[in-house]
């Protein structure tokens, strides 16, 4: 019963799998290698588009007006009239469903590469996987060993690299505001858009050398289990690849026995912080998810909030396949006992295209020691819907400090379960979410990524020497634990500061250890600098309160000083010139907040 409610309730997919095989659909997707376009089919697909989104999305409008989408649609419609290759109609295509800004909704990934990756190696092949560092592309890992990590990639298959980066980076998922998972995605996927692009899609050619493609064994413990514990020292590491692993029971017990044995080493003395990376986790089941946090030091139980769905033909159809019978006469006997047969029940007799929200029990919670040491989190831009759930309730419960960069969604959570549909005239295959998991009682939908407490980015030299630059910030914060504990400090100023120095430094190696810490020291004295005469400010005279004022500006310049004299040369050179910049046309310059600025941040 759990797997059948898991499947239609709490399945969250843009699984692992999703950028090789969606597994999810039994139709196939292809694009004529023609160049003739059929304009009158392409503009019935996207009216087809826009009735299937309304049809199936939950809250389609939410992050998009009725009014601006139609704006985007007829632009859109615009586009396909100028079209000469039908093959650029799937950018059109995935740029409409990019407005609605659901990582669940767009171009199905899955589809569009199966024919790709069945034709050439087969879906365990090896691909190199690439990462875009100052508009340059470098090979990140290469599991057929043939390239190095750190190796620079100018062309593909006679192309720019970053050309193709751009091809794959228009097919890239987003959610609410999460341009670097989209810029993320976009790594993931250039080496299928190369293929996919290319007139032989049979031989990929690296800066004008052939690749020779080996197969990858399989590897049955990490897609059984989709975890793997690491005990040394006094670091524990809990690696998270998926949440939609094969088999609940053997994820439960891999589980319970790490978190058993940390439990063990931590009474040795030996084990004193849990790091749990979610980095490239892209989603699976939420009871998994939910699990973790019964060992965590929470104070409260973690349950959600409420489940938003809207159904669908296609889930009507899978419904009907097992909701007959002696199975629907139990569930119908035992709905208002259980949760789960209650939830099942509701979702097969809700009448097709309209829309319900199921409501959860808190869970029953297992009686387990919990962890009582310090505990990280690693995020990435691939950290996705089960993960953005996992950040979101780690952060909320303060749980410890999250390193890495925003994850694939806000606090608010995601949306899921798509439906994926074939348009029939260009016969391109797309995702639609289905519904939205609810993980607060106050619904609201947010944009912004969910921000770790430190931002840690890799560069060149990382890849080159192969170190992962979070091993050191993972040791800053065993050494210096109450660095960056933003509640210490008082003035927004002082914490949007404090902020975009570790976002500035975030692929900087100097910036750590002693230095880090010294930093963040003179900001404390500065933060209570400040305060101390804000205070003074209330209901000051005039004169008291441009005294105020002045000693406010001389705590930020003494601070600003002192910051320079801690820093290495190199890093005081960036330091001064967002400091003290030159002032542009529009009014912006000093310290501020980047990832919220429409003059700083990408396109």
């Amino acid at each position: 019963m759990r797997h059948l409610l898991i499947l239609f309730i709490l399945t969250l997919c843009f699984s692992n799998a999703s950028y090789a095989n969606s597994g999810s659909i039994n139709v196939e997707s292809s694009i004529s290698d023609s160049l003739i376009v059929d304009h009158e089919a392409y503009l019935r697909d996207l009216d087809s588009l826009k009735a299937w989104v309304e049809a199936l999305h939950p809250l389609p409008y939410a992050r998009i007006s009725e009014d601006d989408f139609n704006i985007a649609l007829n632009l859109a419609k615009e586009e396909v009239l100028k079209l000469d290759n039908e093959k650029d109609f799937i950018y059109i295509v995935s740029e409409l469903l990019g407005k609605i800004r659901d990582s669940h909704t767009g171009i199905s990934i899955g589809v569009l590469f199966k024919k790709t990756l069945e034709q050439n190696w087969k879906a365990n092949a090896f691909l190199p996987k690439v990462i875009n560092i100052e508009d340059e592309l470098y090979v990140i890992q290469d599991g057929s060993g043939l390239l190095s990590s750190g190796y620079k990639i100018t062309t593909l298959n006679g192309v720019a690299s970053q050309d193709v980066f751009k091809s794959a980076l228009a097919l890239s998922p987003w959610e609410g505001n999460s341009w670097l998972s989209n810029f993320r995605a976009a790594e993931r996927l250039t080496i299928l858009t190369t293929l996919y692009n290319s007139e032989d899609s049979s031989e990929l050619f690296i800066n004008g050398e052939k690749y020779s493609l080996m197969e990858r064994g399989n590897n049955k413990s990490k897609q059984f289990t989709g975890l793997h514990w690491e005990i040394e020292d006094n670091i524990a590491r809990l690696s998270i690849w998926t949440f939609g692993s094969d088999s609940d029971r053997k994820y439960s017990k891999a589980l319970k026995k790490g978190f058993k044995e940390l439990n063990k080493s931590s009474r040795k003395g030996e084990s004193q912080c849990l790091v749990i990376d979610l980095r490239g986790n892209t989603g699976g089941y939420l009871d998994r998810m939910l699990e973790i946090f019964e060992y965590l030091p929470c104070e409260e139980d973690v349950i959600l909030n409420s489940y938003i769905f809207r159904k669908s033909p296609e889930t009507g159809e899978e419904v009907s396949q097992f909701y007959k019978g002696i199975y629907k006469k139990i569930v119908e006997k035992w709905s208002d006992a259980y949760q789960g047969f209650r939830q099942m029940r509701k979702v097969a007799e809700l009448e097709v295209g309209k829309v319900d929200t199921l409501f959860f029990d808190k869970r029953e919670i297992k009686k387990v020691e919990k962890w009582k040491g310090q505990t990280i989190l690693l995020i990435d831009g691939l950290s996705a819907s089960a993960s953005v759930s996992f950040a979101s309730f780690f952060k909320d419960l303060e749980l410890g400090p999250i390193l890495g960069e925003p994850c694939m969604g806000p606090k608010s959570g995601t949306f899921g379960d798509p439906v994926t549909r074939v348009l029939p005239g260009s016969r391109i295959s797309i995702d639609i979410s289905t519904s939205r998991m609810v993980l607060y009682d106050d619904y609201s939908i947010g944009n912004r990524s969910i921000q770790p407490s430190r931002w840690v980015q890799r560069n060149v030299d990382d890849l080159v020497n192969k170190i992962d630059p979070l091993d050191n910030a993972i040791q800053d914060c065993i050494s210096f634990p109450e660095v960056g504990k933003e509640a210490l400090l008082s003035s927004r100023e002082s914490k949007i500061m404090w902020t975009e120095l570790d976002k500035m430094f975030s692929t900087e190696r100097l910036w750590g250890g002693e230095v880090r810490a010294s930093v963040w020291s003179k900001i404390l004295i500065s933060d209570k600098c400040i305060s101390e005469q804000k205070n003074r400010m209330k209901g000051a005279e005039l004169i008291a309160l441009r005294a105020a004022q002045a000693e406010i500006k001389d705590c930020k310049a003494s601070r600003d000083i002192a910051i320079k004299v801690i820093l290495p040369s190199s890093l005081r050179e960036v330091f001064e010139e967002i400091s003290s910049p030159n002032r542009p046309a529009v009014l912006h310059f000093g310290l501020h907040n980047r990832a919220d600025c429409n003059v700083c941040k990408p396109n």
